[in-house]
């Protein structure tokens, strides 16, 4: 018997397979799911991307639109 995927994992997989696609590639999958995107110190996995960027992890980042990072101009102006 085959489990069917939450809608999530699948959306998640069909993003990789499209970056991937594209020639890039996927090292990691950065999601603060069900918590408010107003601030960047209340999202764990925003800060954690963020220390990766510092630490040189990655080249860059994809994200399905700039709000997806912060919806405070002024406070993601500071991460971009």
């Amino acid at each position: 018997m085959q489990l069917e995927k939450p809608e999530k994992m699948k959306k998640e997989s069909l993003k990789a397979r499209l970056i991937e696609q594209s020639g890039n590639y996927v090292g990691e999958i950065y999601t603060d799911a069900a918590i408010s995107g107003a601030f960047v110190i209340n999202r764990p996995d925003i800060r954690t991307l963020l220390e990766d960027a510092r630490r040189g992890k990655f080249d860059g980042v994809m994200a399905e639109a700039l709000d997806r990072i912060s919806r405070d101009q002024e406070e993601g102006r500071g991460h971009y």
